[in-house]
């Protein structure tokens, strides 16, 4: 980094001591620094100043007894001079100045006493911190934007600790889920599926929905559901041991008839057939009738059913 030096020699007589001074500046300003000798044996001192031509343009520099001070290293008389601050360097502070604390340099270079021998001094000028300026981000610190979820990346930020302004952001990979339990959101029945849900253990979210199958039937017993008769069929059902519902329906056979005897519905004469029916020992249905045959006449004895007479 180049420097100025601006050199100026003065005459002075102190024997205190002046610590540098503490300022602050922004860009465009214009700064007043005191140039104090400090521990000096001598009378005639010799003080060059220097500060960075990056950040500060020259503007003037002046004695606190009236007489001007330039590059050109001019003799200045010390009984005229105040105590401790023997003069003032004016700076102005650059455009695009990099916001910092800059030194501004004051060295004894030659120093004699009365009798004109080699003496002791030292000088002090200040300190200009600059704000306001470019910053260079140079302590910066990440914080968190907003936190990734599961399934939504998050972001964090870097910030200037100087300025506060945010030099870089970056994503934050969201988390992925993680696998809690399985949960019934609707049973399976016998002949329906059913549903389940994979949740996720931290947000709650649904991973996944699987079906379950339908658990089927478990056959019971059969029932009847119509009794067969001898001529009708009948009909049974087998029922679900889970559900009570229907598995299948199969007919129960009828069961035909069992032939009890016969029994005379109409009796045969002599010149007329019957009637007789075989019925059902079960149900008495008429299983099929048959005739029974005239018996015929059996000849009996003659009988008179008109008497002769002589003419007759």
């Amino acid at each position: 980094m180049r420097k100025t030096w601006i050199l100026f020699v003065i005459l002075f007589l102190v024997f205190a001591v002046f610590p540098a001074v503490a300022l602050e500046a922004q860009p465009g300003d214009t700064v007043q620094i005191p140039i104090t000798l400090n521990n000096t044996d001598g009378c005639y001192v010799k003080i060059i100043v220097s500060y960075d031509t990056n950040v500060f343009e020259y503007g003037s520099i002046s004695c606190n007894n009236g007489q001007a001070m330039n590059l050109a290293m001019t003799m200045l008389d010390v009984n005229t001079l105040p105590s401790g601050v023997c003069g003032t360097l004016t700076l102005k502070v650059k455009s695009g100045a990099v916001n910092g604390t800059y030194a501004i340099g004051a060295s004894v270079v030659e120093c004699w006493d009365f009798n004109e021998q080699p003496g002791t001094a030292s000088a002090s000028a200040a300190s200009v911190t600059i704000t306001g300026g470019v910053c260079l981000h140079g302590d910066t610190s990440w914080t968190t934007v907003h936190e990734a979820t599961c399934t939504a990346a998050g972001e964090r930020a870097e910030k200037c600790s100087a300025c506060g302004e945010t030099v870089n952001t970056e994503e934050i990979p969201a988390a992925g889920h993680d696998e809690g339990t399985w949960s019934t959101v609707k049973e399976a029945t016998c002949t329906e599926a059913g549903e389940k849900v994979l949740k996720c253990g931290k947000c709650s979210g649904t991973i996944k929905m699987e079906a379950i199958p339908a658990a089927g039937h478990d056959a019971g017993t059969w029932s009847t559901v119509k009794e067969a008769t001898c001529t009708e069929a009948g009909e049974k059902v087998l029922k679900c041991g889970k559900c009570s519902g229907t598995i299948k329906t199969e007919e129960i056979p009828a069961t035909g008839h069992d032939e009890g005897t016969w029994s005379t519905v109409k009796a045969a004469t002599c010149t007329e057939a019957g009637e007789k029916a075989l019925k059902c020992g079960k149900c008495s249905g008429t299983i099929k009738t048959e005739a029974i045959p005239a018996s015929g006449h059996d000849e009996g004895t003659w009988s008179t059913v008109k008497a002769a007479t002589c003419t007759e």
